[in-house]
């Protein structure tokens, strides 16, 4: 196996004739998201390129969150396209099990199952291992859960990953983290994931396990703020070593929030925010610093109506 992240270094690889032949890679797996379509293509017609010319033979297989929401964009010579989650389909398709040329993968509904990522393959690559509010380094990331139960309009999540709600257990979340610290010695684990505190019970048992282990270690995380409403649960976090947390507010403006289909409330954002803000100037410092996405120039959306001021900040 060869790993090679285009995005990250764009390199010649493709443009030598005997590179994949020489590594005897008959099958280039490429993973596309719709800001790196471009790049995509273009392996592609390099791949196409050399099988027309006869100075490679393989099979060219595409999937990532683009598939799911353009396949029409990838020309037909591309074999295999996976759309959705890879880590069972992608093996049948190479051990000759699926023929099919578009195959809907198939979910993974034990994710305690799935493999420790192959960190060794990527680690040594020139990656942006920090942070930019924390000085601890390095800083690696995790997913711990895939789908998602809302139906925010603006949010591809659920055509990837479907809107059942999957996760490793504290256990295993812990185990992977000992691992990083050990082996590539990790300071900081940042949850990249779209609703990492939506299981209250496993999140609670989560930071139980880190305080009784005694694990040192910082973490962030993405999520939601319907929880977050909770004073204990945040207290709960920050005594585990959460640091920050990073909210999809997307709007201060309740008409747009509704038009969103968010299922959250301009109140809700203003009563968590308070929690962490007001606290902090009590000196009662339990919770995580909060900081927020918006998206600006949707349908509907109204630049005279400023994002903040809508959303007074305590």
């Amino acid at each position: 196996m060869y790993f090679s992240d285009q995005y990250l270094k764009k390199t010649n690889i493709l443009e030598e004739p005997t590179f994949l032949k020489q590594n005897k890679i008959n099958i280039v797996c490429i993973y596309s998201n719709t800001i790196c379509l471009e790049s995509t293509l273009d392996i592609i017609g390099s791949l196409e390129d050399m099988r027309q010319s006869g100075t490679w033979i393989g099979k060219i297989m595409v999937g990532g969150p683009h598939t799911s929401v353009g396949l029409d964009s990838l020309p037909d010579c591309v074999d295999h396209i996976v759309i959705g989650e890879g880590d069972i389909s992608l093996p049948k398709i190479i051990d000759g099990q699926v023929l099919d040329r578009v195959v809907k993968g198939e979910k993974v509904q034990d994710l305690d199952s799935l493999p420790m990522p192959a960190w060794e393959e990527f680690i040594h690559l020139p990656y942006d291992w920090g942070h930019r509010w924390l000085n601890t380094y390095p800083m690696y990331t995790m997913n711990t859960s895939r789908g998602c139960p809302f139906s925010c309009t603006f949010c591809s999540v659920n055509s990837v990953w479907g809107k059942s709600y999957r996760f490793q257990s504290p256990e295993k979340i812990i185990e992977q983290i000992e691992v990083l610290k050990k082996y590539y010695g990790a300071k900081c684990i940042y949850f990249r994931e779209d609703h990492f505190t939506l299981n209250k019970n496993r999140v609670i048992e989560f930071c139980e396990l880190l305080l009784k282990k005694e694990i040192d270690i910082d973490w962030i995380c993405e999520t939601r703020i319907d929880d977050l409403c909770d004073i204990e649960y945040q207290k709960t976090m920050k005594k585990a070593g959460c640091k920050f947390f990073y909210i999809g507010v997307e709007s201060g403006s309740p008409r747009m929030l509704e038009f969103y289909k968010k299922g959250e409330t301009r109140e809700q954002f203003i009563e968590a925010f308070s929690i962490s803000k007001v606290k902090s100037k009590m000196c009662c410092k339990f919770s995580p610093v909060i900081d927020v996405f918006s998206l600006l120039g949707q349908p509907y959306y109204c630049p005279v109506q400023p994002f903040f001021g809508l959303l007074p900040i305590p």
